[in-house]
């Protein structure tokens, strides 16, 4: 501590930790303008939107069941099923999460990019309606994860402890 190459490695690890920590935004973004037909500057934005909204509205609904107290986990929440992301406690899904919002906000970009509506909403037609879509998606697909994802996430846990149960067995079979 307090070298140049100790500060150096020390940057190098939190820039890394920047990309890794974030992930799932960045696939979000990444898959949403690789799918887009047009407008990939659009899709990017929207699935940003689309990310932070959907991260919200399933934090709103684990605060409406008490799974969240007062921003604490409750004692009968799995370690690990709840994390906080860009702020927002919400569920476990990493880079799923990411890609499911990326792959949202692609097709509605490519449905919706030239969209037209009567001229007193003229404004928000076309491209601009992109985000607003995308914003009225992801709480549905919010609520949707809300009630699917701790049975896959529980899955995922079962097949993790199989695994460690396995022994070398279980190594092998997962290294396949």
């Amino acid at each position: 501590p307090g070298t140049l190459m100790y500060s150096l490695m020390l940057l190098l690890n939190r820039a890394g930790n920047a990309i890794f920590g974030n992930l799932s935004l960045i696939f979000a973004l990444a898959v949403a303008m690789g799918r887009a037909k047009k407008e990939k500057g659009v899709a990017g934005l929207s699935a940003g939107i689309f990310y932070l909204i959907m991260l919200t509205t399933m934090s709103v609904c684990l605060t409406m069941d008490g799974s969240i107290v007062d921003g604490m986990v409750s004692e009968g929440v799995k370690d690990g099923a709840i994390t906080t992301t860009l702020g927002i406690q919400t569920l476990q899904m990493g880079v799923f999460g990411g890609i499911v919002a990326g792959l949202g906000a692609a097709a509605l970009c490519n449905r919706f990019y030239k969209t037209q509506l009567p001229s007193a909403l003229s404004f928000f037609a076309g491209t601009r309606f992109v985000p607003i879509i995308s914003m009225l998606s992801a709480v549905l697909a919010g609520i949707i994860s809300y009630f699917v994802w701790p049975v896959i996430q529980s899955g995922i846990f079962a097949l993790g402890g199989l695994v460690q149960a396995s022994g070398y067995f279980g190594t092998f079979i997962f290294g396949c």
